[in-house]
């Protein structure tokens, strides 16, 4: 009798630390960065990404789409500190601040390659110069939106329902694989990801075991994955007035997951 509720009691045991560690975080909305420019266009439609300098204090945020497109610094309380009609200057989707060089960096469109930027005292960008010394496509997609991991210097990139990783040689590793909990549609290729997801863009936490996340717009949830084996591990649950874009939009960074209204053309940042 005593070896069947102990066998019960472990049972629920481990059936209570699975569902802890599968339930939902409930996050809520903490910052915003409201970016310059007029809403159609002109001034950018879509967030590219939201950057953090950790010496500087400071946050950087960008339009994808053009390299006349907005570029905007900001404190940590949210004011914007750089000049209104300051621009990219390169065709960015990733951004990312590298803390050995302690300069911005990102991806840009298609070939377009990757590029750094000088920061002066006040943590203002210059005019971003080449990181690579070849020319060619350094990430899976046209679109792919890079999000950095600075302890391996890596860039990881979302391709279907895989996380890839490149540096400044190419392509490193294996693909990472994730199982996101959307079903396919029955016509879909098994490598796709389904039409519930961000498809531009996988953040990365640095939280071991939950490493690497994907957005779900139709739950609005943020789906975590190990990134050993691409294994689903936890989720956290945005506020039903949470920006929900299929690209583009959403970020990670200090700490804060970020996703830009288009509309308002406002950053808000969650925690």
């Amino acid at each position: 009798m005593k070896n069947v509720i102990l066998s019960f009691v472990l049972l629920m045991t481990i059936s209570s630390f699975s569902y802890a560690q599968k339930s939902s975080k409930q996050l809520k909305k903490v910052l915003e960065l409201a970016m310059p420019g007029e809403a159609g266009g002109l001034d950018g439609t879509r967030g590219a990404n939201v950057a953090y300098n950790p010496f500087l204090k400071r946050y950087y945020a960008a339009f994808a789409g053009n390299v006349g497109y907005p570029l905007a610094v900001f404190d940590l309380k949210g004011k914007m500190l750089s000049e209104s009609d300051l621009k990219t200057q390169a065709d960015i989707r990733g951004l990312w601040f590298n803390p050995v060089t302690k300069t911005l960096q990102g991806n840009c469109y298609s070939d377009g390659g990757w590029v750094n930027y000088s920061l002066d005292k006040n943590g203002i960008p210059d005019l971003p110069t080449s990181l690579l010394d070849e020319t060619g496509m350094y990430q899976p997609d046209e679109q792919s939106v890079g999000t950095f991991d600075a302890k391996l210097k890596t860039v990881y990139f979302l391709s279907g329902n895989s996380v890839i990783a490149y540096n400044m040689k190419g392509l490193i590793g294996k693909a990472v694989q994730l199982n996101p909990l959307a079903a396919l549609s029955e016509d879909a290729e098994p490598d796709e990801l389904s039409s519930s997801y961000n498809n531009t863009t996988v953040i990365f936490t640095g939280i071991p075991k939950q490493e690497f996340g994907i957005y779900n717009t139709d739950t609005r949830k943020i789906e975590l994955y190990n990134r050993a084996n691409g294994v689903y591990t936890n989720s956290w649950q945005l506020p039903e007035d949470a920006p929900n874009y299929s690209d583009f939009n959403l970020a990670f960074c200090n700490g804060l997951l970020w996703l830009f209204d288009q509309e308002t053309r406002i950053w808000y940042a969650y925690k």
